[in-house]
């Protein structure tokens, strides 16, 4: 899939204002897409993610199972909050949520906890 495919994909998923979330993950609110990010609302906070971030962890895991734990290691300053530039954990949540709703993942398993990590398959 190339990026101007994934960002099309991505745009028709998440209007503005939709609430977005897969069980047992937390659900997220859209604030905008725009080309280069998502912005979404978890509680009271606003969060972007670069839609290139998205879409590099996607090829690079495609055809085969990404743990959050994976994501961490693969792109520290997007997905994990102890790195330095610091990322953050709830990109993890957006990505499995945009690519399960949209078909392009499958098989959410694990329970988002130490030793139990969320993960999916990458078509």
């Amino acid at each position: 899939m190339t990026f101007p495919a994934f960002t099309k994909r991505v745009g028709d998923l998440c209007c503005t204002g939709a609430r977005l979330g897969v069980r047992p993950i937390k659900p997220f609110e859209i604030v905008r897409v725009d080309a280069v990010n998502i912005r979404y609302r978890r509680g009271h906070s606003i969060f972007a993610v670069a839609l290139k971030d998205l879409y590099a962890a996607t090829v690079h895991f495609s055809g085969r199972r990404a743990s959050s734990a994976d994501l961490r290691l693969f792109r520290p300053n997007v997905f994990d909050p102890r790195a330095r530039p610091a990322g953050h954990s709830c990109h993890v949540s957006v990505l499995f949520t945009v690519l399960l709703l949209s078909g392009l993942a499958e098989a959410l398993e694990g329970r988002g906890v130490v030793g139990s990590p969320y993960s999916i398959f990458i078509r």
